[in-house]
């Protein structure tokens, strides 16, 4: 079964957390906008993505949400995760990951193909304490705006399928589902 007809309407409270979504729409634009910069994302990536995910996530620290600390950097622990049998790479490989998904995002000329790797290989890897899905998403967002593609929002209804394509792509190695699941996508929120 194919992702439901939700993504063809406006973003609505049944997608999950919207208000962060939209945000994070204004951010892509920012960055859109620089027009010249999108040559090189890897490059923008590693000089700007920690910067994203303090920015996005400050509000969590304010709220009580998560520790002043989770923003700081990489996470220093493992990590699990609930409802699937993934398991994400020891700690101490996340900076090298990361050095290698940027360098991957500069060689690859093709946007539509940085995003699905972009979202496959950051959530694989799960450089941050908490959060790391929605920073996955972002990350595909960039991406895909990159391109001029229009952004995506995974609806709550999609949410099943969506990590079941997830986990084919990092426990079996196949991302063909994954990949297949982005492509369907169509622009959701308007802003």
């Amino acid at each position: 079964m194919g992702p439901s007809a939700s993504r063809s309407r406006p973003a609505k409270p049944g997608c999950a957390g919207c208000a962060w979504v939209l945000a994070s729409f204004s951010k892509i634009e920012d960055h859109r906008v620089q027009g010249a910069r999108w040559q090189k994302f890897g490059t923008i990536a590693r000089t700007d993505h920690r910067e994203w995910y303090r920015e996005l996530f400050e509000t969590c620290v304010v709220s009580g949400l998560i520790p002043a600390s989770a923003l700081a950097g990489y996470r220093n622990d493992a990590i699990y995760l609930r409802k699937s049998r993934y398991v994400p790479p020891r700690w101490e490989t996340v900076r090298d990951a990361m050095t290698a998904l940027f360098d991957l995002l500069d060689a690859e000329p093709e946007s539509s193909v940085r995003a699905v790797l972009g979202h496959w290989l950051s959530g694989y890897t799960r450089p941050y304490p908490d959060s790391n899905g929605r920073m996955a998403r972002f990350l595909m967002n960039v991406l895909l705006a990159s391109g001029r593609y229009p952004r995506t929002v995974v609806c709550v209804e999609d949410r099943a399928e969506y990590l079941k394509a997830l986990d084919r792509a990092s426990i079996d190695a196949d991302a063909k589902p994954f990949a297949r699941f982005i492509v369907s996508f169509r622009q959701v929120c308007v802003t």
